[in-house]
């Protein structure tokens, strides 16, 4: 049976650059000029989600993939991560690749199980906290009823709550601490809240969070989570104040602004599935809230345009290219003397005229005369 598809440690290194290069790309372009605003969330989800698939499948596509041989950098690389450590019981080698990858699924699955266990553990305790019927209620109430929201939110208003945030993905809970607010700044921080649920933006905070969780050693996963937070937070502010005045904007500013001191004050959000109304020290994040408040952002076409194209380019380049490491022998003969090649643990890649030699799923030859493998199968693209 022909195989179409595999991961190596390679094709894996290869998606990750090329990933961690899209998503650079992406930050410092869309974080020029105020694009934050000017790109429609849609834009980010599908980014967000072409990265995230690629990112968790990095698999090379045996019969579309090009293969380019790097005869300097990788063979040092392939014989560091290959590097025996210890040999156990009858033959089982162990060596550096497989001891990364240990280290790698055991943090990541300590990082997810500790997430989604404490998030249970949390909507536990929230089935046990009643509603209380103050004023709080009552604008929530108003303001359900005015924006035909039809899913259910429970509001929690107690001395233990630091500062106005949200959570949850398929029920909502939102969170407001114990201050003298107008009944203004009520309506503004409730509607906030009620926009993150009604537009899904949770959905989109629990793939980056997990995204973060598997890829914890890779900087730019952090980066791009940090990013997208802020996104989210943006999104949030441009559709609340949709359609109002200068007056009304000017007051949901002032609001924006006294929960920002008010969070200050507060050693800022513990958990990741809570949502808070503005995180700590986001001073920066502050500024742009109030510059997409203030003025009318239209969409950006042209930029919405070149995430797409920058989307595409990506797919096609991680999928359509892969870089393995490649030796020079003195001769053909060589390798055929020294190795065993067969079906099992070889295959023959033709690709533009030219035969590649994979052993072990690695590209030992190139250039090759395939009648010196009669024994090896050939795989043409």
């Amino acid at each position: 049976m022909i195989q179409l598809i595999d991961i190596t440690p390679y094709s894996f290194l290869w998606v990750n650059v090329t990933t961690s290069l899209c998503m650079l790309i992406y930050i410092f372009a869309t974080n020029h000029k105020n694009l934050i605003a000017k790109i429609p969330m849609w834009v980010t989800v599908v980014f967000t989600l072409a990265v995230s698939v690629r990112l968790l499948f990095p698999v090379e596509f045996l019969k579309v993939s090009y293969t380019f041989a790097s005869y300097k950098i990788l063979p040092k690389v392939d014989s560091v991560i290959n590097l025996n450590t210890a040999t156990i019981g009858s033959g089982f080698n162990v060596n550096i690749y497989k001891i990364l990858c240990e280290i790698w699924g055991t943090v990541s699955a300590f990082l997810l199980f500790r997430y989604f266990f404490n998030y249970y553990k949390f909507c536990k305790r929230l089935k046990y906290i009643p509603q209380l019927e103050n004023k709080s209620f009552e604008v929530l109430r108003e303001l359900k009823s005015e924006g035909k929201y039809k899913f259910k939110t429970k509001l929690i208003q107690s001395p233990g709550v630091d500062f106005p945030a949200e959570c949850g993905y398929f029920k909502q809970t939102i969170f407001l601490n114990e201050y003298e607010y107008t009944e203004d700044e009520l309506r503004y921080i409730l509607l906030h809240e009620l926009a993150h649920f009604k537009y899904g933006t949770n959905w989109l905070g629990l793939l980056v969070n997990i995204l973060e969780m598997v890829f914890w050693w890779n900087p730019v996963v952090h980066l791009y989570k940090r990013y997208i937070n802020n996104i989210i937070e943006v999104y949030v502010d441009s559709k609340v104040t949709k359609g109002m005045n200068n007056f009304k904007k000017c007051e949901y500013i002032k609001c924006v602004f006294k929960v920002f001191e008010i969070i200050l004050e507060n050693n800022g959000p513990r958990i990741d599935y809570i949502t808070p109304f503005m995180g700590k020290r986001s001073d920066k994040l502050l500024l742009e809230r109030f510059k997409i408040i203030g003025y009318v952002n239209k969409v950006n076409i042209p930029m919405c345009i070149s995430i797409i194209l920058l989307v595409l380019t990506y797919v096609f380049v991680s999928c359509r290219f892969v870089v393995q490491p490649g030796w020079e022998p003195s001769s053909n003969e060589t390798f055929n003397g020294d190795f065993n090649f067969n079906a099992e643990n070889s295959y023959i890649m033709e690709d533009n005229g030219v035969y590649y030699l994979y052993y072990n799923d690695k590209v030992l030859l190139y250039e090759i005369d395939i009648n010196s493998f009669p024994n090896v199968p050939v795989i043409k693209k």
